[in-house]
């Protein structure tokens, strides 16, 4: 999450080089699927403990 913030942060920035805007975002897109995936798995563990 830490570095999903600072890919956020760093987007902000108005001046920031097309270049290095497109890398932020494939970046802030893979961890935003594998924190998504993490998030999926524990919800499946919660589920099963409750069973």
């Amino acid at each position: 999450m830490d570095k999903l913030r600072k890919v956020n942060g760093e987007l902000q920035d108005e001046n920031i080089p097309l270049e290095r805007a497109m890398q932020l975002y494939e970046e802030g897109m893979k961890l935003s699927k594998q924190a998504d995936e993490l998030l999926s798995k524990a919800e499946t563990r919660i589920k099963k403990l409750g069973d």
